[in-house]
């Protein structure tokens, strides 16, 4: 399909955008002498009101539109995968991390699954949850860091689901235990899920708090890989979402990789 010059120019401004704001974390994380961000900064500083939606997972002021069209483009991709390797839903167990508003809860029950988790560091996001799906038995919550809850349990997940999560795990030592508690908590057949850049440069600080403590670093595609193959997982896919580029607003990165331990 031939794009139009409008599609065109809103692509290279994403992409412009997204390099800006990669060369600015650049000249910032070799200043790295920053404080990591709380888990508590959550609460306090970015889930501002009462309610929590979608589009105030990406940020208040997200265009309710906008914050659809990006959560769109990313479950075509999913939805896509999940098509491509036959991966059905039946009595499949799902753990979520990030749950925030409970989007990707939604999305995964409307393909048919039903045993679900959700962890989010929010106390606001647990709140919400609890409440939205009061009558719902086959989802549980936990409030902490995906190491925090899966450290010491031995039960295991088909889907492991971490959309636009696991570039806040800014400590590279927590981002490496979470990694490995994830393979270790992945059924044989089943599947991680992980939404972010994946770019060539890696370990890279774009995202920061108020007082300069460091909320988001994005690492390579390469690091990605590697990390997740000396985890076991070998059947690595990296999907980039081209769609998401087609419209012009601030979006969250969100390029998939699909992780399973054998084709």
């Amino acid at each position: 399909m031939k794009l139009s010059m409008r599609h065109v120019i809103t692509i290279q401004k994403n992409r412009f955008r997204q390099l800006k704001k990669n060369l600015r974390g650049l000249k910032k994380t070799a200043l790295r002498n920053r404080k990591l961000i709380s888990n508590e900064w959550w609460d306090s500083e970015f889930y501002i009101d009462s309610s929590l939606e979608d589009r105030k997972t990406i940020f208040n002021s997200c265009d309710a539109a906008a914050a659809a069209y990006h959560y769109a483009s990313i479950e075509l991709l999913i939805s896509k995968y999940f098509f491509e390797q036959k991966i059905s839903a039946d009595g499949l167990k799902v753990l979520d991390i990030g749950s925030g508003s409970g989007h990707w809860l939604d999305f995964y029950e409307s393909l048919g699954f039903g045993n679900m988790v959700g962890v989010d560091v929010s106390e606001k996001s647990i709140e919400h949850l609890r409440s939205k799906y009061k009558e719902d038995r086959e989802k549980t919550f936990y409030k902490g860091t995906a190491k925090n809850y899966l450290m010491g349990r031995n039960d295991k997940f088909d889907v492991i689901n971490a959309i636009g999560v696991m570039f806040h795990i800014v400590d590279d030592r927590e981002w490496l235990e979470t990694i490995k508690l994830f393979a270790d908590h992945l059924t044989e057949d089943g599947v991680i899920v992980i939404g972010g850049f994946f770019g060539a440069l890696n370990n890279i600080d774009v995202q920061f708090g108020a007082d300069g403590s460091v909320n988001k670093r994005l690492r390579s595609a390469k690091n990605w890989k590697e990390k997740l193959s000396e985890n076991g997982l070998k059947d690595i896919k990296l999907v980039k979402n081209v769609t998401s580029l087609e419209i012009d607003h601030v979006l969250p990165e969100n390029n998939l990789i699909f992780a399973r331990f054998s084709a």
